[in-house]
């Protein structure tokens, strides 16, 4: 790492960062390790967000969201999940094994088109219940299990899924791990300001990789989306 040996972690080489935020020079990388880096880009034009997501979603006065979203990203939004107040609202299983539900680019995208709901901590967690006996009969039995959450699991997306809504999720009680390097993640803090907050995944990759002048294709790529929605309050009719 451009350092004599010693155990003195501190020591480590500064890097800088070109002009412009083009690159960055002189990143010192542990042997046989990794480095992860983060990055943030922001933009405060309206106009900008509206080329992006546009939506009119409204509570119907019971909790439930009405309305639609239309998104303007590469490609269609897959594995998500939508989460409002303590309901989850997720795609139903298409009869069709080659048909993934996707959220389209481009097409309204109706809330209730096509979708199932759950209580959103049971969801993610989840928890399913299966009851055991007669129609007619009280004595059956109910089973309540809840799937167990693979922290050595090598599909990204349970990660971030749970990153994203891990307060709401009771993520301490239910992974057993802490989000404190990555608390930045939950959007859990702004469910309840009357905000509906939709994950998913796309294929188009977020960002290119050149070292050295020369572009790098990554053995694995994935790009997870995090949209935050307004909601109109609605009255109890």
């Amino acid at each position: 790492m451009n350092r004599a040996g010693g155990l003195s972690l501190a020591a480590n080489p500064p890097y800088s960062i070109e002009p412009n935020a083009s690159a960055l020079a002189n990143v010192p990388i542990g042997q046989w390790s990794s480095k992860a880096f983060a990055s943030t880009w922001s933009a405060d034009s309206q106009a900008v967000a509206e080329r992006l997501v546009s939506s009119d979603l409204a509570d119907n006065g019971t909790g439930y969201l009405e309305g639609t979203v239309t998104h303007h990203l590469p490609d269609a939004i897959t594995e998500w999940c939508l989460a409002y107040g303590n309901i989850a609202v997720f795609p139903k299983d298409s009869e069709r094994a080659d048909v993934v539900p996707s959220i389209p680019p481009g097409v309204p995208w109706r809330v209730d088109d096509r979708t199932n709901r759950r209580r959103l901590k049971t969801y993610l967690q989840g928890t399913s219940h299966q009851y055991i006996g007669d129609s007619g009969d009280s004595s059956g039995q109910r089973t309540i299990t809840t799937t167990t959450y693979d922290p050595l699991g090598l599909d990204p997306s349970p990660l971030a899924r749970m990153l994203t809504y891990y307060r709401v999720a009771d993520g301490l009680g239910y992974t057993g791990l802490r989000n404190t390097s990555l608390e930045r993640s939950d959007l859990s803090r702004v469910i309840p300001l009357k905000r509906a907050v939709l994950f998913g995944r796309i294929a188009s990759p977020a960002a290119k990789y050149v070292v050295d002048g020369d572009s790098v294709q990554p053995q694995e790529r994935w790009t997870f989306v995090r949209i935050v929605l307004p909601v109109t309050p609605g009255d109890a009719r």
